[in-house]
């Protein structure tokens, strides 16, 4: 366990995600999706990470920017996670980009990590920290 908690900021579509039925059905559904994911935030906040969410829409990708920044800049992040949504998909690689540079210059001592589903939250964390246990 972590000796002193640490904060992870995730950067995934959140609930703009459920505009993608085929999306959501790919993962067993919506209820299965928040099981994996609250199942995720307890492990990580039982080792001691404390998780935060910022909804990225990636229909709207100037505002997601400016609202991203905005958290980015409320507090010290020992980690920023990257959802595969933002960055496995060709026609998001612009806003993946300017999500990944706008961390680098805003908040440079903070760790990327990248995610794959939404049941592997945890093991990202743990393979960056090797403290998370």
């Amino acid at each position: 366990m972590a000796t002193q908690r640490k904060s992870i900021l995730t950067a995934t579509f959140g609930e703009y995600a459920l505009r993608n039925p085929a999306l959501i059905a790919s993962y067993g559904g919506e209820a299965n999706i928040e099981r994996m994911i609250s199942t995720n935030v307890q492990q990580a906040n039982a080792a001691g990470f404390d998780v935060d969410n910022i909804a990225i829409n990636p229909e709207d990708p100037a505002d997601s920017i400016k609202r991203f920044e905005a958290k980015l800049r409320s507090q010290d992040w020992d980690g920023l996670l990257v959802g595969w949504g933002i960055r496995g998909n060709q026609s998001y690689t612009p806003l993946f980009e300017a999500a990944v540079n706008l961390a680098r210059e805003v908040a440079p001592q903070t760790r990327l990590l990248f995610g794959n589903t939404p049941d592997d939250m945890f093991m990202t964390i743990q393979r960056n920290f090797p403290e998370a246990k």
